[in-house]
């Protein structure tokens, strides 16, 4: 019995070892293609049909010029398909590629079931001169290497080794040429070990590292990139973060950058541990430096600028803001939070700004709005030297020169409250003018000690006089009690037109006049200031002059003007305006706090002219035609 099974073992046996050797004999002669693609295309519902089918001993098969036919009806031709087979590892997938080689193709997306390749185990593959596009993207000559694959039960690869190289990469209407990637993939934690491409003739480079289904770009370059970056651009970027949502370390270099607010030219930044998807204040331990040549932003140029800021904790540290703008420089370094603002440097040397068309002017830098939510803001120290502010763009014109402040410890704002809460502040200016009132050598001194400021100084000369003044105010005070005192000498009444709201524009008072003001009030908020204050205004006039109706100006006399103010209660006393064709007058008292009770006014009235009625608390000018007199009625 023995002997009987041994003889059919051995018999099965040399019956086996002679097919293997009949099947490989036949892969050698011309039934090798019918055979190949025959088996082949028993283990798969994609048809595959050759032009030509290469064995070599003892494991690879050529395909050339390959047709792949696929149960949706579509089909892939390829140049070249090659396999090298290995032994399996597992009865569950029996048929073991050890490399895939498809070159020449022009692939679309395509859809099949896992199942037409449940038999098969691919370890590596690699794609040559491949040209690929869906409905997202286009690939123009592919050089992919997969490497060490491994897939799941959907033979969907779960993980492996890659090298990708493609000549140009298009992507919702952007173009990369000369792409290079090479990789770790897998559903978690994918790695790029190097990526480069162009970009608008620009090169970039990177690492990155997968982080919450995010990615975060290491040792990211971004170098001579010149582009304009578009409402639509701007959208994009923001979707970008879907994808991109960590900065580990990025440079960009000698680029230039512009949107539809403002322009950098060949700019050099540097941006550490930026998270895309917080705000820039929600940062942690992130780093920010760039430098460029030039910087414009709402018709403003800066020359040279130059930022560093740390970032930590909701928290900013300003090491150095430094550039040059309107022929002058502007440095700054400090601390910023959400709620407070703490300088140590502020610095602006020779700042020289002519304002001589509608443009925003120096303050449209600062923009209030960006201030309410500051708890307080506090600058150790302010130094401002040689500066320049010239206004021509509308009448009256004006201007500032030779403006040097300096100034230490001071508290701008605090619990949300603007004010001078601390510190000491000296400003001087060479030179004022104001339409054609001019003024040298101003001088400004002022401190204020845990909310107590005082006005210590006031000078303001004038080409035949001069004004001051003193004050004081208790910012910490719930009431906030003012205190100001003011003196003037040969002040020009012309200062007065400007305070006119006169539609016609016919109405102009010109002269001297010596002035001493006083008030005493509380202004916590409106209510509280036309409830208590109290205080005088005195003027005497001389040389005074009235235009009237855009005619020759008159002399004129006014007698004094005295205005006193108890609690609210307005009392002017008479005025009388005497010319030679010229009459005015005015008195009466009224409230602050109903105002409109009784009016306080100056009627002015011109012989055979017009009639002004002039609210003095509003400035409004009411202008009313007189009957012509006789000796015109007879014309």
């Amino acid at each position: 019995m023995i002997k009987r099974l041994s003889a059919l073992f051995f018999g099965l046996l040399a019956v086996g070892l002679l097919a293997i050797l009949i099947g490989f004999g036949l892969l050698h002669t011309q039934y090798a293609k019918p055979i190949i693609l025959q088996n082949l295309n028993q283990l798969s519902q994609v048809h595959f049909d050759s032009e030509d089918v290469d064995y070599q001993y003892p494991n690879k098969l050529t395909f050339s010029n390959i047709v792949a036919q696929f149960p949706d009806d579509s089909e892939t031709q390829a140049t070249e398909l090659t396999l090298w087979f290995g032994l399996p590892h597992s009865f569950t997938k029996p048929l073991r590629v050890k490399e895939l080689l498809l070159s020449g193709a022009n692939l679309q997306s395509m859809t099949w079931s896992h199942y037409d390749f449940k038999w098969w185990q691919v370890d590596n593959i690699a794609l040559k001169h491949i040209d690929y596009s869906n409905h997202d993207f286009v690939i123009n000559d592919l050089q992919l290497q997969m490497q060490q694959i491994d897939f799941d039960d959907s033979f969907v690869p779960q993980k492996t080794d890659f090298q990708l190289q493609a000549s140009q990469f298009y992507y919702q209407g952007e173009s990369l040429t000369n792409l290079l990637i090479n990789g770790r993939y897998q559903p978690n934690n994918s790695v790029i070990y190097g990526a480069s491409f162009e970009w608008n003739e620009a090169k970039i480079s990177t690492q990155a590292q997968q982080e919450n289904n995010t990615w975060s770009l290491v040792n990211a370059t971004v170098e001579k990139l010149d582009y304009h970056f578009d409402s639509v651009w701007l959208e994009k970027i923001a979707t970008l973060k879907q994808t991109i949502g960590h900065i580990n370390s990025l440079d960009i270099l000698n680029s230039n950058l512009s949107s539809q607010d403002g322009k950098v030219i060949n700019l050099n930044a540097s941006l550490e541990n930026i998270d895309l998807r917080r705000s820039l204040l929600d940062q942690d331990n992130a780093y920010i430096s760039l430098d460029s040549d030039s910087f414009f932003w709402q018709e403003f140029q800066f020359i040279e600028p130059t930022l560093q800021v740390s970032i930590d904790n909701g928290e900013i540290q300003l090491d150095d803001l430094d550039t040059n703008l309107e022929q002058g420089r502007i440095q700054a370094s400090g601390h910023l939070s959400k709620q407070n603002i703490a300088l140590k440097h502020f610095r602006l040397d020779g700042i020289k700004f002519v304002q001589e068309q509608q443009q925003p002017s120096l303050t449209a830098l600062i923009n209030p709005a960006w201030f309410k939510d500051i708890k307080s803001i506090s600058i150790d120290n302010v130094e401002i030297t040689r500066g320049q502010w010239i206004q021509l763009n509308q009448q009256p014109h004006w201007q500032l020169t030779g403006v040097n402040i300096d100034s230490e410890n001071l508290i701008l704002k605090r619990d949300y409250r603007w004010g001078m809460w601390q510190g000491k502040l000296l400003a001087s200016v060479n030179s004022a003018s104001y339409d054609k009132i001019i003024s040298n050598q101003l001088v400004l001194e002022t401190e204020s000690n845990n909310g107590l400021w005082r006005l210590n100084r006031l000078i303001i000369p004038l080409q035949e006089g001069f004004a001051t003044a003193q004050a004081s105010l208790n910012f910490a005070a719930p009431s906030q009690p003012l205190l100001v005192e003011a003196q003037a000498l040969s002040l020009p009444v012309s200062l007065a037109n400007y305070l006119l709201v006169n539609p016609e524009r016919d109405l102009y008072f010109d002269g001297k006049m010596d002035l001493e003001l006083n008030l005493d009030a509380l202004i916590a908020d409106p209510l509280a200031f036309s409830r208590t204050a109290t205080g005088k205004l005195r003027a005497q006039f001389h040389q005074a002059q009235i235009t009237a109706a855009k005619e020759e100006p008159q002399a004129v006399d006014i007698t004094p003007l005295i205005l006193s103010l108890d609690r609210g209660q307005v009392e002017l006393d008479s005025v009388v305006i005497e010319g030679n064709k010229l009459k005015g007058q005015a008195g009466g008292t009224t409230s602050l706090i109903e105002p409109s009770a009784s009016e306080l006014t100056l009627d002015i009235t011109v012989e055979c002219g017009q009639s002004y009625r002039i609210e003095l608390l509003s400035g409004l000018v009411h202008t009313s035609q007189h009957e012509p007199c006789q000796n015109d009625a007879g014309n």
